[in-house]
């Protein structure tokens, strides 16, 4: 049979879980429990506080170094997480900043892939299919929209638009720099890895 639009989420939801469950790093969120209460899927993770709206610029070099260990690590388990942007970042009680919603990401891992959607589906990504065009428009990378060869750099595009957006579209100068290779619109020309 066909599934429902509820039954896939499900499955989405609990794949995610799944992936979060086998990523310990302290700058990726953390679950502790999942399971199925009243029919719903839960998880329980850390208690962390939204990403302020304003960062003073040695805010924005902690995130960014935090970030980059994330990013560092995911892309070495062969993920992409393909959604960086202000909502998906969080704050631990520390003040670290913590790279959330693994809910898109591309698994470039097929063993990984087996482990997060069970052992009969091979699906690369946690939304199902292997090149769907998934992100957050303005975050997005140019090739992540088009559905074409998503790979480390499409993060990195991302993270130049969260400094961007950061630093209310006025960076310094060096940042300006900094900013305008990781958001290239050639993937090429962006840096290569975090």
């Amino acid at each position: 049979g066909r599934d429902t639009p509820s039954s896939e989420l499900r499955k989405r939801f609990l794949a995610e879980v799944r992936l979060l469950a086998s990523i310990r790093h302290p700058n990726i969120i953390r679950t502790y429990q999942s399971g199925i209460f009243r029919g719903e899927p839960y998880f329980t993770m850390d208690l962390l506080r939204p990403l302020p709206l304003r960062l003073r610029e040695r805010q924005i070099i902690a995130l960014g170094l935090d970030l980059c260990k994330a990013l560092d690590h995911l892309h070495s388990l062969s993920i992409i997480h393909r959604d960086i942007k202000p909502e998906n970042i969080l704050v631990s009680p520390d003040g670290h900043y913590v790279l959330a919603d693994l809910g898109i990401v591309r698994i470039d891992s097929p063993s990984l892939s087996q482990f997060a959607h069970g052992a009969d589906n091979h699906n690369l990504t946690i939304a199902g299919g292997k090149d769907h065009a998934l992100g957050t428009p303005g975050y997005a990378a140019p090739e992540q929209l088009t559905g074409n060869n998503i790979t480390p750099s499409t993060d990195i595009h991302a993270l130049g638009v969260l400094f961007d957006t950061l630093f209310d579209h006025r960076p310094s100068f060096f940042w300006k720099l900094f900013i305008r290779r990781m958001t290239s619109t050639i993937p090429a020309f962006r840096y290569t890895e975090a």
